[in-house]
C-alpha cells in the first residue's frame, strides 16, 4: 500500500480527522474515503453558483439569492457534497495545493481561496463537479481531461479567460451540462462565449460579479 506524507501539517489533519486515524501516514487506499474537497478561507468572497439551493446546507460560500432575477437561477442541479473540508487560514506553510495530488480520485472538489497554477487537476479525471473561485491561473487546458465533468464554476478576475477547453470538453465527451462563469469586470468580455455555448447545448449562465457589489 501506497503511503502519503502530507507537506502541510493542517491539511493532514484535517485529512486524519475526516479518516477517523490518529497519525500519520495514511495510505492511497485510505484517502478513497475522501470524495470531495470543500478548500477556503476565512474572507472567502460569496459568489453566484446558477444551481445551487441554499437549503441544501452544503456549507459553500454561496451568496442567499433571494431578489435575484429567476433567470439568473434557472437550474437547481443536485450537488455531490463534499467531505473533506480545509480552511487554508489555518496553513502553517501554505503547501496545501500540492497536498492536492493526493485527491485524484475525489468526485466533486470546490477551490474558494486563491490559487496558482491548477495544471495538476488534469489528472483528477474522476471528477464531476469543479468550482473554481479567485484563481491566479492562466493556464485552462486541464479542463480538456475532465472526461466525466457534469458541473463546471469559474469565477474569475481575468477578463481573458480562454474557454476553448470547455468547449472541446464537450465536444469530445458531452457529459458536461452545466457552465457557470462570474466575471469581476464591467460588463462582460470580448468575445463572450455565451452563443457558442447555448450551441453546444450546454446550459450555461454568464454574470457581473461588479455590478452585483457595485464596484
Amino acid at each position: 500500500m501506497e503511503k502519503i506524507t502530507f507537506q502541510d501539517t493542517a491539511f493532514a489533519k484535517a485529512a486524519l480527522s475526516q479518516l477517523g486515524s490518529a497519525k500519520e501516514p495514511v495510505t492511497k487506499e485510505d484517502l478513497q474515503q475522501i470524495e470531495g474537497l470543500l478548500i477556503t478561507h476565512d474572507a472567502a468572497l460569496k459568489v453566484y453558483i446558477p444551481w445551487y439551493d441554499n437549503s441544501w446546507g452544503l456549507d459553500i460560500p454561496a451568496r442567499d439569492h433571494t431578489g435575484i432575477h429567476s433567470d439568473e437561477y434557472p437550474w437547481e442541479v443536485q450537488m455531490i457534497v463534499p467531505n473533506l473540508k480545509f480552511n487554508v487560514g489555518s496553513s502553517d506553510n501554505g503547501k496545501w495545493e500540492r497536498d492536492l495530488q493526493y485527491f485524484s480520485h475525489i468526485k466533486t472538489l470546490h477551490l474558494y481561496a486563491p490559487t496558482g497554477g491548477l495544471g495538476l487537476l488534469g489528472k483528477f479525471t474522476h471528477l464531476q463537479e469543479l468550482y473554481i473561485v479567485d484563481s491566479r491561473t492562466k493556464d485552462w487546458s486541464f479542463i480538456r481531461n475532465l472526461i466525466n465533468l457534469r458541473l463546471l464554476f469559474i469565477s474569475t478576475c481575468d477578463d481573458d479567460l480562454n474557454v476553448n477547453p470547455i468547449c472541446e470538453l464537450s465536444k469530445s465527451h458531452n457529459r458536461l451540462s452545466h457552465v457557470g462563469v462570474e466575471y469581476w469586470i464591467d460588463g462582460l468580455p470580448p468575445g463572450n462565449p455565451l452563443a457558442e455555448f447555448i450551441e453546444l447545448e450546454l446550459n450555461a449562465s454568464f454574470s457581473n460579479r461588479s455590478m452585483r457589489e457595485g464596484r
